[in-house]
C-alpha cells in the first residue's frame, strides 16, 4: 500500500505530460447525444470517486446527477425509462456483477454508457459505448489508493470536456500530490523504483504553493500521535468535509475502516450539524478535510464547535488552521474542485500509520479481498 501511495508521484507526472486522459472524443459522443440527465454507478471506493464527479459536472455543466443503487435493477427487477440519460459507472476492477448489469439496463433503455475502469478489458467495459482506461497499473494492495487518484483525475478530465470548461492545471496538480506525499514514504517500506522516480517536491518545475515549511512527514507524524491514543478509547473516528471534498472524506473514513479495522463516520459538516454533532463528547476523534475555496469559510464556525466540545481535531488542507486544531496536515492551494484530489493523499498515508500503529497489516485487511463482487 505504501509503494502504491507512493507511485501516485509519477502517475501524476506522466498524466499531466501526456496532457490527461483522451476524452475529447467521448466528450464530443456526449454533445451529440445532448443527454438530459447523468446516472453514476459505483460501489465502494469508486462510488466515492463518483461523488466527486457529481459535484463537478453540477458545479461546471449545470447537470442534474444522480447515484443510481444498483440493487433496483438487479434484485428488485426495476429498469431505467427510455431517455437521454448518460450513464457514468466507474469500478477499478470493472468485475462486479451488479454494476455490470445495471450498465446494461441502462443502455438497453437507450442511454449512452461511459465505463472508468483499470480493466479496458472488463466486462464492465464491455458493456459501455466508451472506456476510459486508468492504465493505473496493477495494484497488488487491496486498500485502493492510485487507482482511486487516477480515477479522480480521469474524471476531472471528462467533466471539463463534457461541461465545456477549462483544461485543469495540470502541472500543479501533478506537483502538489508530489508534495503531498513527499518523503513520507520511508525508503524500508516503498519500491526503489518509486522512489527513484517520484517527483521532487522541491524541484522548481513543480508549480507548488510552498504554503508551510512543515515536512508531510513531520506533520502525519503529529496527526498520528493525536488519532491513535484517541482512537484506541474511543474506538471511533469521525471524518468531515463540505461542498467537493465531502467524498473525499467518505473515502478518508473507508480507508481507515478497511485497514485500521475501526467505524469511522463520515459526513458533510452541514449533515454532521443536522444530528450527528450529538455523539462528539471531549476526546473524540475527528479528521477535518478543509481546502481553501468557497466552503472554506463554512467550515470555520463547525471546526470551532467541535473545538469547544472537547473534540481531538486534526485539520487536513489548503485552508488556515482553526486555533486549537490539536495538527495541521498542510496541502498547497489548487483551484477548489481540484484541491480534493490531492486531499485523499495525506488520508490515504493516515491510514496506512494508523493500522501500523494499531498493529494491523494495511496490505492484508482482515475480511476483504482485492475484487469485490455484489449483485
Amino acid at each position: 500500500m505504501l509503494a502504491e501511495i507512493h507511485q501516485q508521484s509519477v502517475l501524476a507526472r506522466s498524466w499531466a505530460q501526456a496532457g490527461g486522459y483522451q476524452v475529447a472524443g467521448i466528450a464530443d459522443a456526449v454533445a451529440s447525444f445532448a443527454p438530459t440527465c447523468i446516472a453514476m454507478i459505483a460501489r465502494g471506493t469508486s462510488d466515492n470517486a463518483a461523488g466527486y464527479a457529481k459535484y463537478l459536472l453540477e458545479i461546471m455543466g449545470g447537470y442534474v446527477v444522480s447515484s443510481t443503487s444498483p440493487s433496483t435493477m438487479t434484485l428488485y427487477g426495476a429498469r431505467p425509462r427510455p431517455g437521454r440519460t448518460l450513464c457514468i459507472a466507474v469500478s477499478q476492477s470493472g468485475q462486479s456483477p451488479d454494476l455490470v448489469q445495471s450498465m446494461a439496463a441502462f443502455r438497453e433503455s437507450g442511454s449512452l454508457g461511459i465505463a472508468v475502469t483499470n480493466d479496458p478489458a472488463s466486462p464492465l467495459a464491455l458493456q459501455a459505448d466508451h472506456v476510459i482506461p486508468l492504465a493505473a497499473g496493477h495494484e497488488e494492495a487491496v486498500a485502493a489508493t492510485k487507482t482511486f487518484t487516477c480515477t479522480l483525475l480521469a474524471l476531472l478530465d471528462l467533466a471539463s470536456a463534457i461541461c465545456g470548461s477549462a483544461p485543469p492545471d495540470r502541472a500543479a496538480i501533478a506537483g502538489a500530490i508530489a508534495s503531498a506525499i513527499g518523503n513520507a514514504s520511508p525508503t524500508s517500506n516503498a519500491s526503489p523504483t518509486s522512489n527513484a522516480n517520484a517527483a521532487d517536491p522541491a524541484d522548481p518545475a513543480d508549480p507548488v504553493d510552498p504554503v508551510d515549511p512543515v515536512d508531510p512527514a513531520d506533520a502525519l507524524a503529529a496527526a498520528v500521535s493525536l488519532l491513535e491514543p484517541s482512537m484506541h478509547a474511543a474506538r471511533h473516528l469521525l471524518v468531515v468535509s463540505r461542498g467537493a471534498s465531502t467524498p473525499i472524506a467518505h473515502e478518508g473514513a473507508l480507508k481507515i475502516m478497511e485497514t485500521v479495522g475501526l467505524p469511522a463516520l463520515s459526513y458533510s459538516t452541514a449533515d454532521l450539524e443536522h444530528g450527528p454533532i450529538a455523539c462528539v463528547q471531549p476526546g473524540t476523534p475527528i479528521l477535518v478535510v478543509d481546502s481553501a475555496g468557497p466552503a472554506a469559510h463554512s467550515m470555520e464556525p463547525v471546526i470551532t464547535r467541535l473545538l469547544s466540545r472537547g473534540a481531538q481535531v486534526v485539520q487536513v488542507g489548503s485552508a488556515d488552521p482553526v486555533a486549537g486544531v490539536g495538527a495541521h496536515i498542510r496541502l498547497p492551494r489548487l483551484d477548489p474542485l481540484a484541491a480534493p484530489i490531492v486531499e485523499a493523499i495525506p488520508l490515504q498515508l493516515l491510514a496506512y500509520r494508523l493500522a501500523t500503529a494499531f498493529g494491523r497489516d494495511p496490505d492484508q485487511p482482515e475480511g476483504l479481498t482485492k475484487v469485490t463482487r455484489t449483485r
